[in-house]
């Protein structure tokens, strides 16, 4: 669905380490920020024409909190503890 090609997938190391089967890791290439959780999933759906509503829609948060409740852990700038 990427036919901007602004998604570029990679099998290299995480620069936050291991990551586990299923979770992904987005390193924006211009700001070198780390993106995992729900917040790489916003991330790559605002590069998809075709996901742009559903990456919009990750901003309202009780959006954001209901898709993103099983994705413990570091997101974006934010990490608990």
């Amino acid at each position: 669905m990427d036919w901007l090609g602004r998604i570029e997938f990679s099998t290299v190391d995480s620069p936050i380490g291991p990551v586990p089967p299923g979770e992904i890791v987005v390193v924006d290439p211009k700001t070198q920020k780390i993106f995992t959780g729900i917040y790489a999933t916003r991330k790559i759906c605002l590069q998809v024409p075709a996901y742009i509503l559903a990456g919009l829609a990750l901003y309202i948060p009780p959006i954001r909190n209901y898709f993103g409740r099983k994705k413990p852990g570091c997101n974006g700038d934010a990490c608990e503890i």
